[in-house]
């Protein structure tokens, strides 16, 4: 090996490991200031987190039924209209029919 490999090698080997402790200092100094204001947050009440979930699928099943009764009342007018409009077709072909005959 020449001594220009070896400092090329040398030097990128150097440049990886500078790069590699810069990443790793910062992910420590990211870690302890997670971890500082982790620290500084209240416990949370379980009951209260408990209370919150409940709630929270109280109003989705109303929002849930609310959306069935909706869904239910737009399907019985949309049959009544086609039965309306079937019977009127029909109405509109007989007259039609009774004329030509």
């Amino acid at each position: 090996m020449t001594t220009s490999t070896t400092t090329s090698r040398d030097t990128i080997s150097d440049t990886a490991r500078r790069g590699q402790e810069t990443y790793a200092n910062a992910v420590h100094l990211w870690v302890d200031s997670i971890q500082k204001v982790i620290g500084s947050l209240p416990t949370p009440d379980s009951k209260l987190l408990h209370e919150v979930v409940d709630d929270y699928f109280t109003v989705a099943e109303q929002v849930l039924a609310t959306q069935r009764k909706f869904a239910n009342s737009v399907l019985a007018a949309t049959a009544s209209a086609v039965t309306d409009a079937r019977s009127a077709a029909q109405d509109v072909a007989r007259d039609a029919a009774a004329k030509t005959s």
